[in-house]
């Protein structure tokens, strides 16, 4: 899936977006009858072009119909969100029953863990609102902070975290690299348990953007197709809008898509303005921060209109929260599982525990300072 399909697939982005504002700017509802109509006589219209050989001589028709199609089917897939939401309902019932008793569980699990691990209720909270997306065990004072801060999105369960797991379960299965079919073995391990985390965190909806998003771009890196940064992107959004077309409405939805566009946009054109030569030490260390500085200020370019409309707020200090608070974030993740993992065995259980309560201590320290 290359540049033509991230093409193909913006006509049917395109669609669900004149959906939305249709009815959010003039209170219409979209009935799905007549957007399907249309998108049917774009595809038959497109096949009678190909049939007879029309290609050749309105090769423009190849691009416009099939886009035509797609938009239209975006149109009418908005139009359920006019319809009863049985199908949300369940979901949510499924939800608050089943997933939700499960996840209470292993919560009240990873707190005790948690608890006999670390030492302070700050440490204890931000350990907590890392594996589990609940910020209630963390002091007002310092959840202020973080807000303050700009960095409230690293205690949110989000593309960061599910990307920094990916990355350990990729790491610890990485002894079935050696064949093909054992790759295949690696990816459905890895994809199992990524949504396993998320239906046991209770299946948020930036948890499944994230999820549904790595998924995508590894399956299409495994098929060894050029899936290109933007038609994962769109792929994703398609088969969440397929999913729940509410979606489009959420905040948390036009944020993470539109950060994300931001990295895939505006990012490679900053770490291009300014290049860091050389392989030693300190210019890999420099050109790690000035990429992190440029996907930081990319993100905030692109959602800052989302965040002025709905907050009416800027956070300033993003530049210098990001850049001191994601590594430790990444660092603590990493030490946060292992300790989960060793916390019985006397000695590396005891040493990773210490290394995280000062690691958790120093990232607090550091929001507290930007956000007091």
């Amino acid at each position: 899936m290359g540049r033509g399909g991230a093409y193909f697939l913006s006509g049917f982005i395109a669609g669900s977006v004149a959906a939305f504002c249709m009815k959010q700017l003039f209170g219409l509802a979209v009935n799905p009858i007549f957007p399907l109509s249309a998108a049917t006589i774009a595809t038959i219209l497109y096949i009678i072009t190909l049939q007879l050989g029309f290609v050749h001589r309105r090769p423009r028709l190849l691009v416009i119909l099939p886009l035509l199609s797609l938009f239209f089917c975006g149109f009418a897939n908005m139009g359920r969100t006019a319809l009863p939401p049985q199908s949300e309902n369940a979901q949510k019932e499924f939800q608050n029953g089943v997933v939700h008793e499960i996840s209470e569980i292993i919560e009240n699990f990873t707190i005790k863990k948690i608890s006999g691990i670390l030492e302070g209720p700050k440490e204890k909270g931000v350990a907590i609102a890392f594996i589990t997306g609940e910020k209630g065990h963390i002091p007002r004072n310092l959840k202020e902070a973080y807000r303050q801060s700009g960095a409230m999105h690293v205690l949110a369960l989000s593309g960061l975290h599910i990307g920094i797991i990916y990355a350990i379960l990729n790491l610890t299965f990485s002894f079935l690299d050696m064949h093909i079919s054992s790759r295949r073995v690696k990816f459905a391990i890895c994809t199992l348990f990524i949504f396993m985390y998320a239906a046991i965190t209770g299946f948020g909806a930036s948890v499944q953007r994230a999820a549904i998003m790595v998924t995508v771009w590894k399956l299409l890196s495994m098929s060894r197709r050029d899936g290109g940064r933007w038609s994962v992107l769109l792929l994703s959004a398609c088969i969440i809008l397929l999913i729940n077309p509410n979606e489009l409405a959420d905040i948390g939805f036009q944020l993470s898509f539109a950060a994300m566009a931001g990295i895939i946009g505006i990012s490679p054109t900053l770490c291009e303005s300014i290049k860091i030569f050389g392989r030693h030490g300190a210019c890999r260390f420099l050109r790690a921060v000035w990429n992190l500085i440029c996907i930081s200020t990319a993100c905030q370019i692109a959602t800052a209109p989302l965040v002025l409309y709905y907050f009416d707020s800027f956070p300033f200090f993003f530049l210098i929260t990001n850049i001191a608070a994601i590594p430790f974030v990444t660092i603590s993740l990493y030490i946060l599982v292992f300790s989960l993992i060793t916390c019985n065995i006397p000695i590396i259980g005891n040493l990773s525990g210490s290394i995280l309560q000062i690691t958790l201590k120093i990232l607090n320290w550091i929001i507290e300072y930007i956000g007091i």
